[in-house]
């Protein structure tokens, strides 16, 4: 399996998940995935996580078709020695969370991650967030949408290097700094993702610096993604609508 030639690298899309409440629709679309993925989807106890689950198999699937030109249901998936699941010859990287998913397919491993905006416990902040970190999250204007940054700016890279969300004071600084991480050759970026009053679709705006985002951007979820770069990397986000993939797949 390669992917086509006229791919890029990389690509990442971020979905809501609202149509998948629908009875009739998580029938079919569960019907549209492998075994695999809907196995992992039947294991999950409340209804909202079995949505946000299929729906990030189905953002999987799509990715697959769109940028290899293969169905997901026939590939075979395989795990490394930490046990992330791989497809072989595709790196892809998914992420949700109740109302939003997240997926991330490229020819070198990438990581994505997406959350629903909130203050992270001060108990995780404690443990596993560094000193510099925690000073920000307690003076910026808003805490809920820095702590969310470093987490999925954890989240991604971890899932990129296969490292782990442990990390040393030190680490978890170049994590934070966007210009230590172009110096070794990876692009690691935060995105705010939120419903529009005018259409009520789901839209994206990259948040340049976490610790002085705008409040009243009114960010429902944020996304970080993280894959190598050699300085020309420009990332290819697609923001999709639910209700248009499942008319796709359905």
């Amino acid at each position: 399996m390669d992917l086509n030639k006229s791919f890029n690298g990389y690509r990442a899309y971020i979905m809501d998940t609202g149509a998948f409440a629908d009875d009739g629709i998580y029938g079919r679309c569960l019907d549209a995935v492998s075994e695999y993925r809907r196995c992992k989807v039947e294991r999950l106890r409340r209804r909202d996580d079995r949505n946000a689950s299929l729906a990030a198999g189905i953002l999987l699937a799509h990715a697959l078709r769109e940028c290899a030109g293969i169905d997901e249901r026939l590939v075979t998936y395989e795990k490394n020695k930490a046990g992330k699941p791989f497809i072989k010859d595709i790196q892809f990287s998914i992420s949700h969370t109740e109302g939003c998913v997240a997926a991330a397919i490229g020819g070198e491993p990438c990581g994505i991650d997406v959350e629903r905006v909130r203050r992270i416990s001060d108990s995780i902040v404690n443990r596993l967030y560094s000193d510099e970190d925690k000073k920000c999250v307690m003076s910026c204007a808003h805490p809920e949408i820095y702590s969310t940054c470093v987490w999925t700016r954890r989240e991604a890279y971890s899932k990129m290097t296969g490292t782990g969300i442990l990390m040393k004071d030190e680490e978890q600084k170049m994590v934070m700094d966007n210009a230590h991480m172009e110096k070794k050759n990876i692009w690691l970026g935060n995105y705010a993702v939120c419903r529009a009053e005018c259409d009520g679709r789901m839209h994206m705006d990259e948040i340049a610096d976490p610790a002085h985002a705008e409040g009243d951007m009114n960010i429902d979820f944020i996304a970080a993604f993280c894959a190598a770069s050699d300085g020309t990397f420009s990332p290819d986000i697609k923001m999709i609508d639910s209700a248009d993939i499942v008319c796709y797949y359905v």
